[in-house]
């Protein structure tokens, strides 16, 4: 991975040629166009930025159909470098995290009104599947809790906001590896929201998780305190030398709504409690 980012902070083109290459590699394409955002400014990530995108607009002119997931894409690479930018200006990952979430609502609000005929089959097909899956399991018509386009362009807005936040957590980790070795593990153990952030965003995830329609958009809302609650467990397993296997058990917990919303009263209530310093014992300081 060093050997990665050091290519491509060698120079416009080389970061050109990668993110080209590597668009439809997870993360990778939106996290070179962040790392040259976050080391030389939006105008240098701009001109990367079209390199990442330029297969998926040459294969929407090919087939229309493919449109809506070039926007998707598009999406992304916009908001991962919204982010960037405020990270590389303010040097503060609530800022960063929080103006993800703006961006990525605000995609997911073009999304629902621009693609709203794809939108309508695709919640068809699955309205369709949902009736069949209940006249099979005996459930009654009048129980059954169909989605809307909204309900899929919150879906959509949950993928883009939190392949965006990898992405930059990537970007921001090269970007340690080749100018602040050992900073970022420093930065994002650090990682909190004020008491004001943490209500503000708990306040209108909770609205909005309350009901089925709208879930998908409270879970994107409130990005920002499950990343808390991942830096507390970083945080925790590194000081307790506990390893891996317990970091990948979190994450796959995290798959799941019950325990996802239980992370997200932890990352809440950590502007109060402060876990990290009530649990955590002293330890030295390893390499980033």
């Amino acid at each position: 991975m060093r050997a990665l980012a050091e290519f491509v902070m060698r120079g416009r083109a080389q970061a050109a040629i990668v993110a080209l290459c590597c668009w439809i590699v997870p993360f990778v394409g939106p996290a070179v166009v962040a790392l040259v955002t976050l080391r030389r400014g939006l105008l240098d990530g701009f001109s990367v930025a079209i390199w990442a995108l330029l297969p998926w607009i040459v294969f929407s002119l090919l087939d229309s159909a493919l449109v809506p997931l070039a926007f998707i894409y598009f999406s992304i690479i916009v908001v991962v470098m919204g982010g960037a930018e405020v990270l590389r200006n303010v040097n503060s990952w609530p800022a960063a995290s929080m103006g993800l979430v703006v961006l990525a609502v605000t995609a997911s609000l073009v999304f629902g009104s621009s693609f709203d005929q794809q939108s309508a089959e695709f919640v068809a097909a699955v309205n369709e599947e949902l009736k069949r899956y209940a006249e099979q399991s005996g459930i009654e018509p009048d129980d059954l809790q169909t989605i809307t386009i909204w309900f899929v362009a919150g879906m959509f807005g949950f993928g883009i906001v939190v392949d965006a936040l990898l992405s930059l957590v990537l970007a921001r980790w090269w970007q340690a590896l080749l100018y602040n070795p050992g900073g970022f593990r420093q930065e994002f153990y650090s990682f909190r929201l004020s008491k004001t952030q943490s209500l503000v965003v708990l306040g209108f995830g909770a609205l909005l998780i309350a009901q089925m329609q709208t879930a998908p958009w409270g879970f994107l809302v409130t990005v920002p305190l499950l990343m808390v609650a991942s830096a507390v467990a970083h945080s925790l397993v590194a000081n307790r030398r506990l390893g891996t296997p317990w970091l990948v058990g979190f994450y796959l917990l995290l798959l799941f709504e019950p325990t996802r919303l239980v992370a997200l009263l932890v990352g809440f209530f950590d502007a109060w409690v402060d876990y990290r310093s009530r649990f955590s014992r002293p330890s030295t300081q390893s390499r980033d």
